[in-house]
């Protein structure tokens, strides 16, 4: 493996960083194709050949972001999330005595983990950095993670002689909660005067030369140019002129699905649409599937169809991101109403199967999320059959069945050929179908172009871009 001159000077920095016990954070920033992640595997593989004091963790704020991350370095990886909480304690306020038709309200609250000990620090290397966030969730659901900031819970986790690296690409989404376009984990000022800590920084801004030679990259560096010098207008003249062999954009949303199928089809983890909202994510996924099966719309998964997990999954290796075909579907029973499917996954990603409960209502549902309302029957039903055992609640058999139920831990998906730009953020297919709509008009310039640069690096062969259609 070599490096570049700049990447070199980024990596003698890091080794600097590495050896200095006084220092704490590095901020390693790149713009798409300057190689952050190569420079993250040398950096790995010259701590295991010069036996450097300390131990390496791989953290990505994303279940899909982390498993990308272990392809390309080869070590074990994990969420943040995952990393640092664990089931601490269930808030109830149910009736001691199981009733059929109780209803009430269960919290499950995941409190700050215990750093194994070990003799020496411990090197967090944190990729996407842009996603996290120093803001203080709601708490809205079942699920609460600390004191609901993950920034502010992952600073609190680390010891004293502990040091990070946060990796990321400063142009990108910023965190989903962000009032503006903050990224705080990239901003080495702010990270120095909210956590005390010592922080220095490096920015790759150099594109790898087989990068700069693709025309997506270049449009890519393009709109980040246009970003840094805050120069927002003619946008749309940009990507309409931005024509190669391997960028397509003069066509119709009903062309664009028909390019899709002709790309995707059989080669699903191939190929991707993009779009803005949740909501023409879903109708998105509605004509694919109707073009699939003849113009006719059926009220359930069929076989061979495409699904995006939502949400991480206990029962099976599944992480939020992750696509998978249906390979087969039968009636899962109802449960306080709520409608399960019996299935069986093949993984894209790995060609791994699984069998699995699925939420079917929720996968026929706008929403992004799985509503509160069903998080509580299900969290509620569970605690009622636990209760008929005479498991106790909170207790550590009580912990564990909740890991393992299949059908509290029924699969969250949405299907999976149309998804939102955030929701692709941490992972790159061969070919994207940016599907651009008025609501873009909507953001501020500066979250515009943002949505664009990270929408057009997400592809890596070819990029179809459907302009917008004005109104008459």
């Amino acid at each position: 493996m070599h490096l570049t001159p700049h990447q070199t000077q980024a990596f003698e920095k890091l080794r600097q960083f590495v050896q200095d016990k006084d220092r704490q954070v590095f901020v390693l920033k790149g713009y798409a194709g300057t190689g952050k992640t190569t420079l993250a595997k040398f950096l790995l593989d010259w701590i295991e050949e010069a036996s450097i004091p300390c131990a390496p963790v791989l953290l990505a704020s994303t279940g899909r972001a982390a498993r990308i991350l272990g392809e390309k370095t080869g070590w074990e990886t994990n969420t943040i999330h995952g990393h640092i909480y664990a089931l601490e304690k269930i808030d109830t306020k149910l009736p001691d005595k199981p009733k059929a038709d109780a209803s009430g309200q269960l919290v499950m609250n995941f409190g700050l983990k215990e750093p194994f000990p070990i003799d020496r620090p411990y090197l967090f290397l944190v990729d996407e950095a842009s996603m996290l966030s120093h803001v203080t969730s709601s708490g809205a659901g079942i699920a609460r993670f600390g004191s609901g900031s993950v920034l502010n819970d992952f600073f609190s986790y680390l010891r004293p002689e502990d040091k990070v690296v946060f990796i990321g690409d400063p142009a990108q989404l910023p965190p989903v909660l962000a009032q503006d376009s903050f990224s705080p984990a990239l901003d080495e000022h702010f990270l120095a005067t909210q956590y005390g800590r010592s922080t220095s920084a490096a920015t790759l801004t150099e594109v790898l030369r087989q990068a700069e030679e693709n025309p997506i990259l270049a449009l890519a560096s393009a709109l980040r140019r246009r970003l840094e010098a805050k120069e927002f207008e003619g946008w749309e003249e940009l990507l309409k002129n931005s024509r190669a062999s391997n960028i397509f954009t003069p066509y119709t949303q009903d062309i664009m699905l028909d390019r899709y199928l002709a790309k995707a089809k059989d080669q699903w983890d191939e190929g991707i649409i993009l779009t803005h909202s949740n909501k023409q994510a879903f109708y998105l996924n509605i004509s694919i599937r109707k073009k699939l099966s003849g113009g006719k719309y059926f009220p359930h998964p069929l076989k061979g169809e495409i699904l995006l997990v939502s949400q991480n999954s206990y029962y099976v290796p599944l992480a939020n991101g992750d696509r998978v075909m249906l390979l087969h579907s039968e009636k899962g029973g109802i449960r306080k109403g709520i409608k399960f499917s019996k299935v069986r996954l093949r993984a894209l990603h790995n060609g791994e199967e699984y069998e699995t409960l699925l939420l079917q209502d929720f996968l026929f549902q706008p929403e992004a999320n799985l509503p509160p309302d069903i998080q509580q029957r299900l969290i509620i039903d569970f605690d009622q059959r636990m209760r008929e055992k005479g498991v106790k609640r909170g207790s550590e058999p009580y912990l564990n069945a909740m890991k393992s139920d299949p059908w509290l831990n029924a699969l969250r998906a949405k299907f999976g050929y149309a998804v939102t730009c955030h929701k692709a953020q941490g992972g790159e297919w061969s070919h994207c179908f940016l599907n651009l709509s008025e609501t873009l008009n909507m953001l501020a310039p500066e979250a515009r172009f943002r949505w664009l640069y990270t929408a057009v690096s997400r592809a890596r062969e070819s990029l179809d871009i459907k302009p917008i259609f004005k109104k008459r």
